[in-house]
């Protein structure tokens, strides 16, 4: 019997990605599909990629983006209207719209290909997502809602920015969360005063213990992206709080063992090694 295959993490893309040569939205992804030639797949779960690119009335829109300025990270959307960039503040709900592009596509596309199931896991800002807005959106993605992304170096955020009130409907909802961790070594003496050390300090901050103790405080399941990042004491957390936690695996990346809380070059076989295969 062959077997059927889950692919759990899937980035839609609107058209950031597309640009470097990725396939374009749902459509893009079953050609894809069709080219690998991986007839076993049999679900999909559809994600939006990092501060995602979509297209409104001829404009190219990015909802939230993030600078150093003025010795701070500031957060800020554009729209690029006839090659010129037209700057913006950022606005509450800013993934919403991104998100009713995926929840349109999905709806049009589960008509078309029986073949396939599709689920999606929307977009959420941990500090500008509000408890309306994901009321609405789990209202109307009900049935095809696996869990919610979130993504703090998109985000310019980490577990410490959460809106409270978010992770008690979060939690009271019983949704789960798919959560990018991240880790860095190095700490470099003029944090957040340049690009390079906001990324890093935006890379320390969504680090998975941190991570760990947000879900735990609040009793929300999660998926902790990356293998959670090598790192051990997140693995004895995960075993003592068996069913709240898995370690997501993918997106696969390899050689950045300065972005592992213990250094690996293949944190999936380490994921096995000390979790086994009903914590993925």
């Amino acid at each position: 019997t062959k077997p059927q295959v889950f692919d759990t993490l899937t980035h839609f893309v609107t058209e950031d990605r597309a640009e470097k040569g990725n396939p374009l939205g749902i459509e893009g992804y079953i050609s894809y599909v069709d080219t690998w030639r991986n007839p076993n797949i049999r679900a999909v779960n559809l994600l939006s990629g990092v501060c995602p690119k979509y297209q409104r009335d001829g404009k190219t829109i990015l909802s939230c983006k993030w600078d150093v300025r003025n010795g701070k990270i500031e957060e800020f959307s554009y729209e690029i209207v006839d090659g010129q960039i037209v700057e913006k503040p950022v606005s509450e709900n800013c993934y919403a719209e991104v998100n009713e592009i995926l929840r349109r596509e999905l709806k049009a596309t589960v008509e078309k290909h029986s073949e396939l199931r599709f689920f999606q896991s929307p977009l959420i800002h941990p500090k500008r997502t509000s408890v309306a807005e994901l009321e609405r959106l789990l209202l109307e993605g009900r049935k095809t809602i696996l869990g919610l992304k979130v993504h703090g170096i998109g985000s310019a955020s980490g577990p410490s920015d959460f809106d409270p009130e978010l992770a008690k409907y979060i939690a009271k909802m019983g949704v789960p969360l798919i959560i990018h961790t991240d880790y860095n070594s190095r700490n470099p003496a003029n944090q957040i005063t340049t690009p390079e050390g906001a990324l890093i300090h935006l890379q320390r901050i969504n680090n998975p213990k941190d991570w760990a103790d947000f879900c735990l405080k609040y009793g929300i399941r999660a998926s902790l992206q990356h293998g959670a990042r090598n790192d051990r004491e997140v693995y004895r957390i995960m075993k003592d709080n068996k069913g709240q936690f898995i370690a997501g695996l993918g997106p696969i990346i390899g050689g950045q063992s300065a972005r592992m809380v213990e250094k690996t070059d293949n944190y999936v076989a380490s994921v096995f090694e000390n979790l086994g295969p009903e914590y993925v």
